[in-house]
């Protein structure tokens, strides 16, 4: 039986970092939407693109640019990541071999030999971020995860953090040490409560109220 090896979570800033994207079809397609939407600089190769990819193109003009050929080794050249999303594995597995003799991370769509990281499933509300992942065992059960989660992402959510973020900063020029706090009954107890009622005011009291008694400036 192969020996398991667990995946390290990580998230990447990308934001004007070089990304190629082998591939025009509409896989390539979510990939590229992925990458740009992380202000990525993206580059794609392929023989031909769906149109939707073209009028990204047209859209992203300094962010993706397209190259109407067959996969060259050299593409690889000053790239952060790389994406393989060919549907072909005599391509995948050569993209493969050229990312990983370059210390190149690399993810083929699909196929977990091929992949030295996975893409998760990801659900998005205002700051936050929720991956999913198995680990690249079954794609369809990580969306299915991650869209059960994203009906808990509630629109307070986006003001929960807000206020934690200010109270932090707070706390962090009174001197205190943020890690040995409670935030978790502060959130629980005092601001989700009031925030999800829609009581903002409530709560920016009862935060400052556990500002003050932390020695803290209220927000």
């Amino acid at each position: 039986m192969p020996t398991h090896h667990p995946l390290y979570p990580v998230y990447l800033n990308l934001a004007k970092q070089k990304c190629l994207v082998v591939g025009g079809g509409h896989v390539a397609l979510r990939k590229i939407e992925g990458l740009l939407d992380c202000d990525a600089q993206v580059f794609a190769v392929a023989p031909h693109f769906v149109h939707e990819i073209e009028e990204l193109a047209t859209k992203y003009k300094s962010g993706l640019g397209l190259a109407y050929r067959p996969y060259n080794s050299s593409d690889i050249e000053g790239m952060a990541l790389v994406v393989s999303a060919t549907g072909n594995p005599d391509i995948d597995n050569i993209v493969f071999e050229d990312a990983s003799n370059a210390n190149i991370w690399i993810n083929c769509a699909d196929d977990p030999r091929y992949c030295s990281f996975i893409l998760p499933a990801i659900a998005r509300k205002g700051p936050i971020t929720v991956a999913v992942s198995t680990e690249g065992n079954s794609p369809a059960v990580a969306t299915w995860l991650k869209d059960s989660i994203s009906h808990f992402l509630g629109e307070y959510l986006e003001e929960l953090i807000n206020l934690v973020s200010r109270a932090r900063s707070e706390i962090k020029l009174s001197g205190i040490p943020t890690e040995s706090l409670d935030w978790r009954s502060l959130i629980e107890n005092e601001l989700v409560r009031r925030l999800q009622s829609g009581d903002i005011k409530g709560a920016k009291e009862a935060l400052n109220s556990w500002l003050m008694s932390h020695g803290a400036n209220s927000i």
